[in-house]
């Protein structure tokens, strides 16, 4: 079976893992400090700390600012329903609000939903695809210069923008180091925090808190020889993508929405069928040809929260397959995928 999500786990991996368990250093230690140096360096941002996952990143930059219960988050529609649970874990107010044609969080619809309860507007680079965050970010701050920007980089680290690093645009990132993402850690997440005030805050409410949210030294020895061959895994990715968009271009039921280079790193291949089509039949034939797909989320936010209209993101989640891609994925493997498709629809 051709996954759709896979770990690109080489030698060198094994042999880190290997030496972090000799060392007997199994949890959070100097491996995990020199991690976080190493976040704070690649991503230039003033400080990282690391999780237990990219949900409790998020929960804990969002306790370290000082929050009331029902103040209103804006979040996109369309994006994994983990950071709609953080946010109603802490009792605050999702607001839910419809994307563009990127998949991205629109600036028109966040310049709408803003508010005097608005506290923070949550911009995630989904399928690591860059969202417009100066946009964002001009909108926010020029309506009231304390919401806080906080970006989502969990599908996205690595990728830029203008050509200033994601996670570096907002005041607080957060990412993860699950197994599906860019950088394999087998669990885990990290909270970046690149404004001065809420470093210090987040400090001061650090030991106060007392989340229990720690990561280990033998996660860390592999995300960090994982970081350490990111930009080679973002090449092969866009190498992928091009060959994708070679095989498919012609193909006249099928769109490819991005092809962009500088904005799009390739964490998730989505295509969109412009015919009519039943997603549940595609995904079963294109898995007796040994091939999985998916949507390009399992659901959207205003499915859990009715009360929110967003028609683009009905839209694209209709239309919108996902391929495999990932460094690991052989040129046999894409050939197979692309001849499936077609065939199958």
């Amino acid at each position: 079976m051709i996954n759709h999500s896979k770990p690109t786990i080489e030698t060198d991996d094994f042999h880190v893992v290997r030496d972090q368990l000799n060392s007997n250093m199994l949890s959070k230690g100097l491996k995990t400090k020199e991690l976080e140096n190493r976040l704070k360096s690649f991503l230039n941002v003033g400080f990282a700390e690391t999780t237990s996952s990219g949900k409790s990143a998020l929960i804990l930059g969002l306790l370290s600012l000082d929050l009331s219960k029902d103040d209103e988050i804006i979040i996109p529609a369309y994006v994994c329903r983990t950071v709609y649970d953080a946010i109603r874990f802490l009792r605050l107010k999702p607001v839910i609000v419809d994307i563009g044609d990127d998949y991205n969080i629109d600036p028109i619809e966040v310049e709408k939903h803003l508010t005097h309860r608005t506290k923070a507007v949550i911009v995630v680079h989904i399928f690591g695809i860059s969202a417009e965050i100066d946009k964002i970010f001009s909108i926010v701050k020029k309506y009231d210069n304390n919401i806080v920007v906080i970006e989502d980089i969990a599908q996205a680290i690595g990728g830029k923008y203008k050509n200033k690093k994601l996670g570096s645009w907002g005041d607080l990132a957060f990412g993860s180091f699950h197994t599906t993402k860019m950088l394999a850690g087998g669990e885990g997440g990290f909270l970046l925090i690149n404004n001065l005030k809420l470093i210090h805050k987040f400090e001061e409410k650090k030991n106060e808190i007392n989340f229990g949210s720690n990561f280990s030294d033998f996660s860390a020895s592999l995300a960090i020889n994982q970081l350490k061959k990111l930009n080679k895994f973002i090449e092969i990715r866009k190498n992928l993508a091009q060959r994708y968009i070679h095989q498919l271009k012609n193909l006249e039921q099928v769109y490819i929405p991005f092809t962009d280079f500088k904005l799009n790193i390739f964490f998730r291949f989505p295509v969109r069928i412009t015919k009519a089509f039943d997603f549940d039949s595609l995904k079963i034939k294109m898995e007796e040809q040994g091939i999985q797909i998916r949507k390009g989320v399992d659901l959207m936010l205003h499915q859990i929260d009715t009360k929110f209209y967003c028609p683009r993101a009905d839209q694209l989640f209709n239309q919108t397959v996902s391929l495999p891609i990932y460094p690991s994925l052989t040129d046999e493997d894409l050939n197979l995928i692309t001849f499936s498709l077609k065939e199958c629809l």
